[in-house]
């Protein structure tokens, strides 16, 4: 009697509407810049059921390789697996291969079963280790004569044959240690029999696929619809932005700690109008930060909000609740004056970007206004070129005038002096005005005087007011 109930279960045959997709040139020495895993590194798998249990029971998208089989906490029609890896693609394929060749559970463990080798060295290398073996020749050979009397169609039988070996250098040299984990017990389908059946017929009904390319790229699903894309903790690394889909999703990320905490939230297709205004305000941020995921991340930060783990998307997902993320930020922390780059206003270094002329129009803005006026109370962050340009400028030399950081003000003014920039500072900014300054923190600052020392090898406050008068006028006389 079959131990699980799928027969209400229509599982949708991907294989063949989407064999232009899967049955691709695979090559496992393709490097996609970014570190292969492989083996799952989330641990209590079954912390995603809750946000399953929300989603209709169609296809189920998913990046990685064990990922993947969380399907089995529902009753989904299809199940594929979208990465960037060559190597991911072919430790999946090698798996599907197996279901589908497998008479029974032990036989699937059989053909499953790693063959041991230095799970420290590198991947290729244990996977070109293990290809040398007898063991590899001999699991090679069973699998082999398994595809040859299959049922699989002749295009198929070729593909696998084509790649075999590579599949199974890939798969074979894995540890495999989940499946001795009481933290991934959840999915032990290798030894749950009920679970292993169940991704069987899935398997052999043509519902299991892996693709290459990144996790948000899906048009090739567009008339399908896509349940759930569980996108892992990718958002950690580029922002997931979901394209070609034409229903609403839900996009489950993670948080790799442990216990693996999930979070979710719906995903509806952006219309043309919002699609604008998303790149719009995306493209002012990144033309202040440099690079779209420096931006992103810029984002993420914004969402505070974590008291319902069904509607958080961290700010990393292109996403409805993104683009009111991206509309507050750049409302409140955006600077942009036509003909000049934008500026972020929480990053005081943006001031080193701006020419004298950007720094007057910034005074004409409210916003910009503040940002500069904090500048003059957040001295030594800076270059001295930014200073002498803030330095010529009245509004600024006011807001200098009332710093209540004191001691930053003494090194600050060392700083100029070793870098040879304090004489122009004080052209620019006053010598009377520098004068009343320093005199004033010596007589409403306790400790000034000490802290004065300090830099000016023991000199007092007067004295080192007369250094500094006597090489403004040096530098008059120069002039």
């Amino acid at each position: 009697m079959n131990p699980i109930n799928t027969a209400l279960t229509h599982f949708i045959n991907l294989e063949d509407a989407l064999a232009d997709q899967w049955m691709v040139d695979v090559d496992i020495h393709d490097d996609c810049n970014f570190m292969d895993y492989l083996e799952p590194n989330e641990n209590h798998p079954e912390g995603i059921k809750p946000h399953l249990d929300l989603a209709e029971e169609e296809i189920f998208v998913s990046s990685g390789t064990e990922r993947c089989k969380a399907a089995l906490f529902r009753n989904f029609k299809a199940v594929v697996m979208r990465d960037i890896s060559h190597r991911v693609k072919a430790y999946n394929d090698y798996d599907i291969l197996s279901l589908k060749l497998s008479g029974n559970i032990k036989q699937y463990q059989k053909l499953t079963a790693p063959i041991p080798c230095n799970y420290n060295a590198p991947l290729l290398e244990r996977a070109a280790a293990i290809a040398a073996t007898p063991a590899f020749s001999e699991r090679i050979e069973v699998l082999f004569n398994k595809i040859k009397n299959s049922n699989l169609n002749n295009k198929q039988k070729q593909y696998y044959n084509k790649h075999l070996r590579d599949f199974a250098s890939i798969y074979l040299s894995q540890e495999h240690a989940w499946r001795n984990k009481p933290s991934f017990e959840a999915l032990h389908y290798h030894k749950n029999e009920s679970q292993f059946l169940k991704l069987q017929e899935l398997a052999k009904s043509g519902g299991m696929v892996s693709t290459i390319g990144p996790i948000g790229d899906l048009g090739f699903l567009s008339k399908y619809k896509v349940s759930v894309v569980d996108t892992s903790n990718i958002w950690q690394y580029v922002p997931i932005h979901i394209e070609g889909l034409s229903f609403s999703t839900r996009i489950v990320i993670t948080v790799v700690v442990n216990p693996t905490r999930f979070f979710s939230c719906i995903h509806i297709p952006f219309s043309e109008e919002e699609a604008i205004e998303f790149n719009h305000l995306l493209g002012i941020l990144i033309s202040c930060c440099g690079n779209k995921n420096v931006a992103m991340g810029i984002v993420k930060g914004e969402e505070n909000d974590m008291t319902n783990p069904f509607a958080i998307s961290l700010g990393s997902i292109f996403s409805h609740k993104t683009i009111s993320l991206l509309r507050n930020y750049v409302e409140k922390n955006i600077i942009a004056i036509p003909g000049f780059k934008p500026i972020d206003i929480t990053n005081i270094e943006e001031l080193n970007t701006c020419t004298a002329l950007h720094i007057e129009k910034l005074y004409e803005d409210p916003k910009g206004r503040l940002f500069l006026d904090e500048s003059a109370n957040t001295i030594n962050f800076l270059l001295p070129d930014t200073y002498i340009r803030l330095s010529r400028i009245e509004e600024w030399k006011k807001a200098f005038e009332k710093t209540s950081n004191h001691s930053d003000l003494i090194g600050f003014i060392w700083r100029l002096k070793i870098e040879e920039r304090l004489a122009e500072f004080i052209h620019n900014f006053g010598q009377e005005r520098m004068d009343s300054l320093l005199t004033r923190c010596c007589t409403t600052v306790p400790c000034f005087e000490n802290y004065w020392s300090g830099y000016f090898q023991g000199a007092s406050v007067s004295e080192g007011i007369a250094a500094i008068v006597d090489l403004h006028i040096q530098t008059e006389n120069s002039d």
